[in-house]
C-alpha cells in the first residue's frame, strides 16, 4: 500500500518520542523520594533540611501536609525521627505565614502541636533533653493556645517539666499558672516542680 512504509516510520518515531518523554519525567524526583532525602539530611543538619523543605514547597515540590504525614508514619513505626520532626516543625515555622489562619483548620494545627509533643516525649525518653527543649513548643506559634493545652494537659506537663529541667523554672512554673482550668496532671506537676531544687539553665532556646 503507498504510503505505508512512511506512516509506520511515523508511528515509531512518535513512540520513540513517547518513550524519551517518559523517560525524561521518570527522572525527576517525586515528592516522596524528595521528603525521603530530606528525612536522611536531617539527621545530619536539622536546620539546613527545614531550609530545604521551605524551597521545595516554593518550587512545588513537597507540601508540608505530606512531610508532616510523613514524620507521624515514621514516629508510628517506631523509628528515631525525632531530627527529621523537628526540621518539620521548624519548616513550618518558617512558612507560618504562608498556613492556613482560619478557624476551620483547629485540627491541622493540634495535629502539628501533637508532632511537637511526641516528638519531645521520644527525644526526652532517650536522655536527650536540649532536644527535647527544641522540639516540645516548635513550629509556629498558632497550635500554643489555652484549647490546646485543655486538650493536651500532658503536653503542657511535659513542656515545663522539659523548661524546668533545662533551667527555665520561672517559665516552667509560670506558665502552668496561667492555665484557668488546670488539669489533674497539671496541677500535679506545678505542686512537684515549685518544690524541687533549682538547676543552673542550660542556655537552650526555644527555636520558635
Amino acid at each position: 500500500m503507498p504510503g505505508s512504509h512512511d506512516y509506520q516510520i511515523l508511528r515509531f518515531g512518535t513512540l520513540v518520542a513517547l518513550l524519551i518523554t517518559l523517560f525524561i519525567a521518570g527522572c525527576g524526583k517525586g515528592s516522596d523520594q524528595i521528603l525521603s532525602d530530606l528525612a536522611a539530611q536531617a539527621v545530619v543538619s536539622r536546620p539546613a533540611a527545614a531550609s530545604a523543605m521551605v524551597k521545595a514547597q516554593a518550587e512545588g515540590s513537597i507540601k508540608f501536609s505530606e512531610a508532616m504525614d510523613l514524620a507521624f508514619e515514621k514516629l508510628e513505626a517506631g523509628e528515631d525521627a525525632t531530627a527529621f520532626c523537628g526540621a518539620v516543625l521548624d519548616f513550618g515555622y518558617q512558612i507560618r505565614n504562608d498556613l492556613p489562619q482560619s478557624g476551620e483548620f483547629l485540627i491541622f494545627y493540634r495535629r502539628m502541636g501533637q508532632l511537637a509533643a511526641r516528638s519531645a516525649q521520644l527525644a526526652y525518653e532517650k536522655g536527650r533533653l536540649n532536644e527535647a527543649r527544641s522540639l516540645v513548643l516548635a513550629g509556629p506559634k498558632r497550635w500554643q493556645d489555652e484549647s490546646y493545652w485543655r486538650a493536651y494537659p500532658n503536653h503542657d506537663a511535659l513542656a515545663s517539666i522539659i523548661l524546668f529541667q533545662t533551667g527555665e523554672h520561672r517559665e516552667a512554673i509560670g506558665r502552668l499558672q496561667e492555665r484557668v482550668i488546670p488539669a489533674p496532671i497539671v496541677l500535679e506537676t506545678l505542686d512537684k516542680l515549685r518544690s524541687a531544687p533549682r538547676k543552673p539553665a542550660k542556655n537552650v532556646k526555644d527555636p520558635g
